[in-house]
């Protein structure tokens, strides 16, 4: 059985929040400098929801992907602790290598043993964010079809944040598995940097709460390659939290 942290007599459940985000030439000015200005503030957000749940810690892991792909600002590329985790800006330049993306994904959501961040029996699920303006550069279909035979990544919590009118909405349904988990930017009033704070923080807090729930008890057990698919009903309180959150006039009013 998987040893979890405790904290103060209470076992601890690491859940790891993945914003994956598209850095090509195309995001280049303002829209990378929105994204920026809305990392710079996830980690202290992420830190208050760590500070109200009792069995669950978010951790958090960026990748950044332009001509290929690469894990972001983490030491010994491991997930990071919220309450450390300072922000340094990315910059915005070169393809789209969305599969290159999917390939570094696929190799940590498998369990430590084999090189991964996943726990086996007792972990909790992840929460992944795809944010991108444009269509993919390279062969990300074949990237996508390993990454889907991956028991975590099935099971994850995944949204995708379409950036701009470019933005190839149906490339990342692909990678929701669901149309209404991908927020289009060009129909909410709100600016890019609430809109991709109001998703990650939303969705993190939902899967916060589910594994909280769920530690212990029956909703968390061992996750392989032929394990379920995403707990429908997390996934749709985690929709509807990141609609409730993005259609507000001042998303701050939320957190």
């Amino acid at each position: 059985m998987v040893e979890l942290e405790t904290l103060g007599g209470v076992a601890q459940t690491d859940v790891i929040v993945i914003p994956i985000i598209d850095v090509s030439g195309s995001m280049y000015g303002t829209k990378i400098g929105q994204v920026n200005e809305a990392m710079a503030e996830v980690p202290s957000q992420l830190a208050e929801i760590n500070d109200e749940s009792v069995d669950s810690t978010l951790r958090i892991a960026p990748m950044e992907f332009s001509s290929g792909a690469r894990w972001f600002a983490l030491k010994n590329d491991k997930p990071a602790e919220v309450e450390s985790f300072r922000w340094i800006d990315m910059k915005a330049s070169g393809l789209t290598d969305l599969g290159a993306a999917f390939k570094l994904l696929n190799e940590k959501l498998t369990v430590e043993e084999k090189g991964g961040w996943m726990k086996g029996r007792g972990g909790a699920a992840p929460v992944l964010i795809l944010i991108s303006d444009g269509g993919p550069t390279d062969d990300y279909k074949s990237e996508l079809e390993k990454l889907k035979k991956r028991g975590w990544f099935r099971a994850a919590l995944k949204f995708a944040v379409a950036v701009g009118t470019d933005a190839d909405k149906n490339v990342l349904a692909e990678f929701t598995g669901n149309l209404e988990a991908v927020i289009d930017t060009e129909m909410v009033r709100n600016e890019l940097s609430s809109i991709v704070k109001a998703v990650i923080v939303s969705a993190s807090k939902t899967a916060s709460q589910t594994a909280s729930a769920s530690n212990g008890g029956q909703l968390i057990k061992e996750v392989t390659d032929d394990g379920p698919d995403a707990d429908a009903q997390a996934q749709e309180e985690a929709i509807g939290a990141v609609k409730d959150a993005i259609s507000m006039d001042d998303t701050d009013d939320l957190f």
